[in-house]
């Protein structure tokens, strides 16, 4: 087994960097869908609509998102395969052993 390459300083901050806006991203939309629970009556007056329908809408848009990003990974994992190999990066090796090297 071969050790992991060393990191250099900027890829490390990179991916800690890369970490934090994630982190981030996620506490703002969580905290977006929490303070839509305290404007409920608000939204609901504005659309029309009953409070339970606005929570009702809440919560499928929160349990709709893992069908969406499973389609998203469908959609890109299909794509990348039909683009194959030469264009996403990626180099398959077919093995590590030298070709014509005696195996014992």
């Amino acid at each position: 087994m071969t050790d992991a390459p060393r990191l250099s300083s900027a890829d490390r901050t990179n991916q800690r960097n890369a970490v934090l806006a994630g982190f981030l991203g996620w506490t703002l939309d969580a905290f977006d869908f929490f303070v839509l629970t305290f404007v409920i009556d608000d939204v609901a007056r504005s659309f029309g609509k009953t409070r339970p329908d606005i929570a009702l809408t809440i919560t499928l848009a929160l349990a709709m998102r893992p069908v969406a990003l499973a389609a998203v990974v469908l959609v890109v994992g299909v794509v990348v395969a039909l683009a194959g190999p030469e264009h996403h990066g990626v180099s398959f090796r077919k093995s590590p052993v030298p070709e014509g090297a005696a195996v014992g």
